[in-house]
């Protein structure tokens, strides 16, 4: 590196901590050591550019840190999300509170965790200070992405030295930046004299998660596009090797550990930002071992701006035989033995380690409705649930029993009849549990007025909830589901049924075939689609009428097994289409209705006939 490359990267730090809320007028502790990594120097050099007191205490010295803490007048702290926690627990362990030493402002990266909502919310409640993050590399510059004060993600603050594209990390074309869109980022070095770098895949995966008040793409980091974790401060593969990284680190900052409850949230970007999972023993995707950012293609392929890295991404997969292959951190493929039981040794519960959006999830009546029930039988089953309902009180009341149980959730608050607030929705999923694995479409809505008894507005708002939504959730949601991750749609037998028409049933009609043209959309891209069809179940919809028994049993004698079903019979259902176990099955609309109905009576069954 030249002395001019240094002064662009004090720039570009300098101008990344000024839009993260750093002042000249502040005293910074710096948690990590003076050396020449890019968490070290280049951050001092940055912090003195603006004209703020940089305090350095090297890393391990927790003791030193309190200290400055005590005397000093420190005003904010610059760390890696794991140290602020872990000096906050030393703090409290001193028989202290970290709140009186009167922080007012967090700047954390180097590791996830600052853009996971319920750790970032820990984290503020344990200092009572604002937290903000950015995002960087050892390769292009220190911090490149920052988030504002009050902003929904980190803005790129590379300026005129770094150029920067979104790719789709599997065929490297380009993404649009707009909110929703997920992909892998690129930069391109524009004036770096000593080494500079074009197109440099960086394998960080991104989420947009809307637009700063100029317009500005806003992002969080929400996973790796190769096999890389990070485990007790240290990167590692797979299959063993590790990399070193100076600085502290989490015991926990590995995807899918067990946590004591109250510390990291299970699964959260804290813990899979930077990695994954599984995947037996892949290399990672870089061209050199121990590279992070190294072009994927063997070395007879052609290089340079216009050779596309399509389908490329995944040099390495090609050493493990088709037959072993597995997707990381998910479920179970075809296996070369048919005599060998897929499942066996599987895991007993069918959504472990996966994450679910259910749209309509809130608990809002006496009865169960099939979202509350779907959130509840996904938990159990190990799933990440994000209960998403426009009522906060009944997403609420969902997502404490279900943490009452031992499960993990969150509320998600939106109104899917606007497509914004669903690529909202989707965002704040990933962005809480680092990924999305699963979709639920849950909400409905409707009457019994015939088709031509309504007005325009009345049929445009039942088809916007009843069908539109679901597009809405999918459209946004596609881009960040891995492959093996299923949807499943809500529909009800009325579809079938041979009645005056309604428009609730037009619009599950609709919701049957989209179900079907994305399960042949999105097989390529490895997601199943399906739909459950409700027959006469005696839940939260049916019951707000209310209906008299004289209606409820004409509904029973019109089955086969002349019963009513509940809510839980359909989230049963939908478990398994969700599952593994459903994994070669996909554009299927499941019946849950208690048989075919009856049209003429037949004698039961008691007794084998003799044969002559």
């Amino acid at each position: 590196m030249t002395r001019r490359d240094a002064e662009s990267w004090t720039e570009m730090t300098a101008r990344a901590f000024t839009t993260m809320g750093a002042t000249r007028e502040d005293v910074v502790l710096h948690g990590a050591g003076l050396t020449l990594f890019v968490g070290g120097l280049p951050i001092r050099d940055a912090l003195e550019c603006i004209g703020s007191t940089m305090i350095p205490i090297g890393t391990g010295n927790s003791d030193k840190a309190v200290q400055a803490l005590d005397s000093l007048g420190v005003t904010a702290l610059h760390a890696t999300p794991s140290y602020v926690r872990y000096l906050a627990e030393y703090v409290r362990g001193l028989g202290r509170d970290p709140r009186e030493f009167g922080i007012r402002k967090i700047f954390v990266g180097g590791e996830p965790g600052g853009g996971e909502p319920a750790f970032r919310r820990h984290l503020q409640q344990e200092w009572d200070a604002r937290i903000t993050e950015g995002l960087g590399n050892a390769d292009m510059a220190p911090v490149l992405f920052a988030e504002p004060p009050g902003a929904a993600g980190m803005r790129f603050t590379g300026g005129r030295h770094v150029l920067v594209e979104l790719i789709d990390p599997d065929d490297g074309e380009p993404v649009v930046p707009e909110p929703g869109a997920s992909g892998e980022l690129v930069y391109t070095s524009v004036d770096r004299e000593c080494c500079p770098l074009v197109r440099f895949r960086t394998r960080d995966r991104v989420l947009v998660t809307g637009l700063d008040r100029d317009g500005a793409p806003l992002i969080r980091c929400v996973g790796r596009t190769d096999d890389m974790l990070i485990v007790l401060g240290g990167e590692r593969v797979p299959d063993g090797r590790a990399r070193p990284r100076p600085g502290p680190a989490s015991a926990h900052e590995r995807r899918g550990a067990d946590r004591p409850a109250g510390a990291w949230p299970a699964g959260g970007a804290a813990a899979a930002g930077r990695g994954r999972a599984g995947g037996g023993t892949r290399r990672p995707r870089g061209a050199a071992q121990g590279d992070r950012g190294a072009d994927p293609r063997p070395p007879d392929r052609p290089r340079g701006r216009h050779a596309r890295p399509a389908r490329l991404a995944g040099t390495y997969r090609d050493e493990v035989p088709p037959d072993a292959r597995r997707p990381a951190g998910r479920g179970h493929v075809m296996t070369a033995d048919p005599m060998t039981d897929p499942f066996a040794g599987a895991d007993a519960r069918w959504m472990a380690g996966r994450t679910a959006l259910v749209t309509g999830g809130g608990q809002s009546t006496a009865f169960p409705g099939v979202g509350y029930a779907t959130c509840r039988v996904l938990a159990r089953h190990g799933a990440r649930v994000a209960v998403l309902d426009r009522d906060a009180g009944a997403a609420g009341r969902t997502v404490k029993l279900i943490t009452e149980d031992g499960g993990t959730a969150v509320p998600v608050i939106a109104d899917v009849t606007s497509d914004r607030a669903c690529a909202g929705a989707v965002a704040e999923t990933a962005g809480a549990f680092g990924t999305l694995d699963a979709v639920v479409n849950c909400v409905a809505a409707g009457d019994r007025g015939g088709l031509f008894d309504t007005t325009p507005e009345h049929y445009d708002r039942l088809m916007t909830v009843n069908l539109r939504s679901a597009w809405s959730i999918m459209r946004h949601a596609v881009p960040v589901m891995p492959r093996g991750s299923a949807i499943v749609n809500i529909s009800s037998v009325t579809v079938r049924s041979r009645g005056p028409g309604m428009i609730y049933s037009v619009a599950k009609a609709g919701l049957e075939n989209l179900t079907e043209g994305a399960a042949t959309s999105l097989g390529p891209q490895g997601i199943r689609v399906n739909c459950v069809q409700v027959g006469v179940i005696w839940g939260a919809f049916a019951a707000r009428g209310p209906m008299p028994e004289s209606l409820r049993e004409p509904r029973r004698l019109s089955t086969s097994l002349k019963t009513e079903g509940t809510s839980w019979d359909v989230a049963y259902a939908t478990l398994f289409l969700l599952s593994d176990r459903a994994r070669w099955i996909s554009g299927h609309i499941l019946a849950v209705d208690g048989g075919p109905p009856h049209h003429y009576d037949t004698e039961p069954v008691t007794s084998v006939p003799q044969g002559e």
